[in-house]
């Protein structure tokens, strides 16, 4: 009885474990090359608790988060739409308007548990924004 018990029970995990890739699985194959990011997280939202990780290169970035506790997505975006100062220097290297450059890679593997952080400590905001000191004028310690 016993076994039976244990038998169904792993069967049941099985199950719900093939119908979770079932489901990502269908998600990423809708995604197609050329899409926006901004597309892209609509298909593929990232989990509230999901880590995240981006790898740039001169000619795109790979990113990687998790859309539920066991499954991982990464996917490919290049750099269009990033914003950029007078100069042509980019700003940042996310935009709502990167575009996918490869087929997005769904990997079985557990999410890391959250980091728990046990105290922040807290300073008043004219601590943490007081101007500094003007060229030339005399400062402390000087």
């Amino acid at each position: 009885m016993k076994k039976t018990i244990l038998i169904a029970v792993v069967l049941a995990a099985g199950c719900a474990a093939l119908r979770t890739q079932d489901r990502w699985s269908a998600q990423v194959a809708r995604v197609e090359i050329g899409m926006t990011r901004a597309e892209v997280t609509n298909l593929l939202p990232r989990h509230v608790q999901s880590p995240r990780t981006v790898i740039g290169t001169g000619s795109g970035q790979a990113e990687s988060f998790w859309v539920d506790y066991k499954w991982k997505i990464t996917i490919r975006y290049d750099y269009t739409g990033v914003p950029r100062d007078d100069e042509g220097m980019a700003l940042s290297s996310e935009s709502a308007e990167n575009r996918v450059t490869s087929t997005p890679v769904l990997t079985r593997e557990d999410m890391p548990p959250p980091i728990q952080v046990e105290s922040i400590e807290t300073r008043g905001i004219e601590q943490v924004a007081a101007p500094l000191p003007s060229e030339g004028a005399p400062s402390e310690g000087r």
